[in-house]
């Protein structure tokens, strides 16, 4: 597993962007609640959402984790744990099959929504944009390490067709060679009963 810190350099995110997340938590807080039901409201327009959403309980328990997603956007903290709990997340996407489109479409609504927010709680259009830059930054890591494991899952795939590939590759050649032996040794055979029939 690459480390967060290698992977927030690529992205070029700071210490100084940790400390802009952390002291938007508070006006972030305010909205905790109101971000999984907007969430939701974006979601339900997607085709394939009331298979993954069946009942209130599943509901519940996937608002339940958005808010504590959404929170540790801002927390500040951002360690190897933190990149494992998010590639969790992603390989629960995978198992269940929802289609990486929906991934990238959802974090464009996180985007969206805590750029509102920006607009509406900053009144001070450069430190609005500042604040912006790391949010983005934050939202782009984990966008990558949520999609990494539908990456990962297609390495396997495709690792393990490579790998069936090759061995039934390399039957079907001891297969023709064993079976070109057996051509060979039974015309060799057929010859000597010719020439024995014919002396």
């Amino acid at each position: 597993m690459e480390s967060i810190d290698r992977i927030m350099a690529h992205y070029g995110f700071t210490s100084r962007d940790a400390e802009n997340l952390r002291q938007l938590h508070p006006i972030m807080e305010r909205f905790r609640d109101r971000f999984p039901t907007e969430f939701y409201n974006h979601i339900k327009s997607f085709e394939d959402t009331p298979k993954f959403l069946k009942d209130e309980e599943t509901i519940k328990r996937h608002q339940d984790g958005l808010k504590v997603w959404f929170m540790k956007l801002f927390s500040g903290e951002y360690n190897n744990q933190y990149l494992k709990d998010l590639e969790q997340i992603g390989s629960a996407h995978v198992k269940i099959n929802l289609s990486a489109h929906y991934v990238n479409a959802a974090m464009h609504f996180v985007k969206w929504f805590c750029g509102r927010i920006l607009r509406e709680e900053i009144s001070d259009e450069k430190e609005r944009l500042y604040l912006w830059g790391s949010i983005e930054k934050m939202l782009d890591i984990n966008l990558d390490a949520l999609t990494s494991s539908y990456i990962e899952e297609e390495r396997k795939h495709y690792f393990i067709s490579q790998s069936v590939e090759s061995h039934l590759i390399d039957f079907a050649r001891r297969f023709s060679y064993g079976l070109n032996l057996f051509l060979v040794l039974g015309l060799v055979l057929m010859g000597v009963t010719v020439l024995g029939l014919f002396v």
